[in-house]
């Protein structure tokens, strides 16, 4: 054999030899971590209800978060509370193309509601049509319910909005990989 022959193989061997003992290695720490889950199964159970847990309030408070965010910026314009009060054909227009600009790409629809809690206005698919037994149980400017509507959970949140005399309500589906039965 040559010496160039001997200097190209000698990589090839190393890198066979390194990559051996990596696979090992991983094996190895694979076998251990399996042995732990069927000595002790119930540990691995808490700690993936506690890593499920925990993810599912991160998620909820994240969505419940931007829902109310949603519902203050639209109780923040005054253009829509204005053109819901004066109660005219041309104010109605106003106020779908204001609440246009707050119905978002991910899936947030938004409703107007009057004090009985009869659909106003909207953008996006509205989830309830009266939201009337839902305000029953109202005891705050605020609200936040999840609602089961056609094939959808949804997460909605609501707030009072001029001077209390409608509410803004914005709800975001709650699953959105579900299988079709």
């Amino acid at each position: 054999m040559s010496i160039k022959r001997i200097q190209i193989v000698r990589p090839a061997v190393w890198g066979f030899f390194v990559s051996l003992v990596a696979i090992g290695f991983l094996l190895g720490l694979q076998t251990l971590r399996v042995r732990r889950i069927i000595q002790h199964p119930a540990d691995f159970e808490e700690e993936r209800r506690n890593t499920a847990r925990s993810d599912i309030q991160a998620a909820f408070q994240n969505y419940s978060t931007h829902l109310f965010d949603v519902v203050r910026r639209i109780g923040a314009d005054s253009t829509i509370t204005k053109s819901l009060s004066e109660n005219r054909p041309e104010s109605a227009s106003l106020t779908f193309r204001r609440l246009d600009q707050f119905h978002e790409d991910d899936g947030v629809s938004v409703d107007i509601t009057d004090a009985q809690g009869n659909v106003l206005a909207w953008a996006g698919r509205s989830v309830e049509q009266n939201y009337r037994p839902r305000f029953r149980m109202r005891n705050s400017d605020t609200l936040l319910f999840v609602t089961h509507a056609d094939l959808q959970i949804f997460l909605t949140a609501g707030t009072a909005i001029g001077d209390g005399a409608f509410l803004a309500l914005a709800s975001v589906p709650l699953e959105s990989d579900f299988p079709i039965a």
